[in-house]
């Protein structure tokens, strides 16, 4: 046994497709370190806005009336994303979302509520419909 570098894991890659051609055993013992990657809160909108998705950041030419009516000035005013991936002896869980603040050019904001969820709680998420589409529970938030 011994630690693999970059160079390494190729070599152990291409030994594995190739014993598996030949019909040779090959034993690999993998250890897996348990680890945690957070890579959060990354804007989104310079790497939008270059790819050429310009309009939905700019009031006057967003147009989101097929999803929400009559809203004049409603824009992208920011567009954020994360991911978490978790590594332990029992496999890995991923996750990821992106954050899209709609903004309308007429609201002003005058006051603010802290809403904190710090003890176990159920949520639902609905789909346009009101059909459900995910049931999730927190036990230790």
């Amino acid at each position: 046994t011994g630690h693999l570098d970059a160079d390494g894991i190729t070599q152990l890659v291409l030994r594995v497709m190739t014993a598996t051609n030949d019909h040779e055993v090959l034993l690999v013992e993998v250890v897996i370190v348990v680890t945690e990657v957070t890579d959060g809160d990354h804007s989104l909108a310079v790497g939008l806005i270059d790819l050429g998705i310009t309009d939905v950041f700019d009031p006057s030419l967003s147009d989101f009336s097929p999803m929400t009516g009559d809203t004049e000035n409603l824009h992208v005013s920011k567009a954020e994303h994360a991911a978490r991936v978790a590594i332990d002896e029992e496999g890995v869980v991923a996750a990821a979302f992106t954050l899209l603040y709609m903004t309308d050019g007429a609201m002003l904001i005058t006051d603010q509520i802290d809403f904190v969820l710090d003890r176990p709680f159920l949520f639902v998420i609905a789909g346009p419909s009101d059909q459900t589409l995910f049931i999730g529970a927190v036990n230790q938030p």
